[in-house]
């Protein structure tokens, strides 16, 4: 019954999602709401909710576009699930502009293994990560999933390569020109204070700590399943496997940087997590374990 609603990609079912994530919304809101309500902050936190949506719709677009799944909505159900538990939907909206500019880095670079001007392409994952370290620089980390771009794509010309240090520059020169000639180099900065720590202090309760702990830890041993069982995978899709795995084990190395604001990343963290969780329930023949884990993913925000 479940899988019939997650597995086919109708509008019908994309309606449900709406209203699926409006009552995981609303119960975020309310166990995390500590701010005296007024209308003005009823009307942003609408705005935020529709801002999620659109988010989510895009993510949607990525993973069908890319053929990083089948076409269903099992991977837009794990990201909804686990982003909730999270209660990462309290992002603040700078918070938001970082993550649609990930969004934006993770469809360049899944789209790797299909593009063949790879000149734009280095450059314009170079110019977005540079645009995503001015709002925080420690993203600039992710410049490691480039690299392993181009090596995994055997792109030989290295003037490709420095074309992404080109691009990931030009953002952040001319912010620095600009506040240089307004005489606000302090704040540039004041952006570029980086002290790197590690910390684990999630501040999430037992609960959902373990889980999400438990959740993550299963998703590395299935992309090496996945990559093992899905027969049809060609050699150009198994390099675009490749790259989703560097972002999943990044990410979790990234989420563990003390600086790094945590409920951010750990949204980031769920996008190649969802496709990998996804791809695994696709292959899975037994029909009442599909249906059980699709449930668990539907009840999962409802844990305190």
């Amino acid at each position: 019954m479940l899988n019939n609603l997650f597995d086919k990609t109708k509008p019908i079912n994309l309606i449900i999602f709406f209203l699926l994530f409006i009552i995981y919304y609303t119960n975020v809101f309310i166990s995390t709401q500590s701010e005296p309500i007024s209308l003005l902050y009823i009307v942003l936190e609408i705005f935020r909710f529709f801002v999620y949506v659109l988010f989510i719709l895009i993510l949607n677009f990525i993973i069908h576009k890319n053929n990083l799944t089948d076409k269903n909505y099992y991977a837009i159900l794990v990201f909804i699930s686990l982003f909730s538990l999270s209660t990462a939907g309290i992002l603040s909206f700078k918070e938001l502009l970082s993550s649609f500019f990930v969004l934006f880095f993770f469809r360049k670079i899944f789209n790797t293994y299909k593009v063949s001007d790879y000149k734009k392409l280095f450059f314009d994952l170079g110019l977005l990560l540079g645009i995503i370290t001015m709002i925080n620089p420690l993203f600039s980390l992710l410049f490691i999933l480039i690299v392993i771009a181009f090596i995994i794509f055997a792109v030989n010309n290295i003037k490709t390569l420095l074309l992404s240090v080109m691009g990931f520059l030009s953002p952040i020169i001319l912010s620095y020109t600009y506040l240089l000639v307004t005489d606000n180099i302090k704040l540039f900065h004041k952006i570029f204070d980086i002290n790197l720590s590690i910390s684990l202090d999630f501040h999430f309760s037992d609960n959902i700590y373990y889980i999400l702990l438990i959740i993550t830890s299963i998703g590395l041993i299935l992309s090496m399943y996945i990559m093992s069982k899905k027969q049809y995978i060609n050699n150009s899709h198994k390099n675009q496997w490749i790259i989703i795995l560097a972002s999943y084990i990044f990410s979790l190395l990234f989420v563990c940087i003390d600086q790094v604001d945590k409920e951010l990343v750990i949204s980031i963290l769920f996008i190649p997590l969802a496709i990998i969780i996804s791809n695994y329930i696709e292959i899975i023949k037994i029909k009442w374990l599909k249906e059980v884990i699709l449930a668990i993913f539907i009840l999962l925000p409802f844990i305190n």
